[in-house]
């Protein structure tokens, strides 16, 4: 039963995204008014209150400007979470010239995708149960695609020491019991 509800919020969100996508400005209101105070509540953790309006707003004219280019949405608030997160990562390392390590929590996903089967439920709990480091740096590789000498340079650490933690995060992984 759970499934099917979750089947019909992805099919609504995918039926909304499509509407948008054809042009239809209500769509993209509703859109607006169901993220709106979510994605500014995040981006207030991190930017001041203008930065996060002013990102928000930039967000939403890409999206306005881009709809027909950006290709099919299936979750409208995982995309929007992180194309935001990736702008805030964006300004705080041009602020900071890099991410302080006190910060890596932005880097943690803060939108869990609705779950779907077990092994999804699997690897976000094994996520979760990474530290901070290795959270930060399997999401910069995996999630992000920075290549491990990109991740190195803005971590400030050697390259090996990326190398190392990726590899113990694989390793750990396939102690999933459905990883194969």
């Amino acid at each position: 039963m759970l499934i099917k509800a979750n089947s019909k919020m992805s099919n609504s969100s995918e039926q909304l995204w499509t509407d948008f996508v054809l042009g239809d400005m209500n769509a993209f209101r509703k859109i607006y008014e169901t993220h709106y105070e979510l994605l500014y509540n995040f981006g207030l953790k991190y930017l001041d209150k203008e930065e996060t309006e002013d990102n928000i707003q930039s967000l939403f004219l890409h999206l306005l400007q881009n709809r027909t280019s950006i290709g099919k949405i299936i979750e409208i608030k995982a995309y929007l979470f992180i194309s935001l997160r990736n702008n805030i990562f964006k300004i705080l390392k041009k602020k900071y010239n890099k991410v302080p390590l006190s910060d890596s929590e932005l880097l943690l996903i803060e939108v869990e995708p609705e779950p779907k089967d077990d092994l999804i439920n699997e690897v976000i709990n094994f996520i979760k149960k990474l530290s901070p480091r290795e959270n930060q740096i399997v999401q910069m590789k995996y999630i992000e695609g920075y290549k491990n000498m990109e991740i190195a340079k803005i971590l400030e650490i050697d390259y090996q020491t990326v190398r190392n933690i990726l590899v113990n995060a694989m390793k750990k992984m396939r102690q999933i019991p459905y990883y194969s």
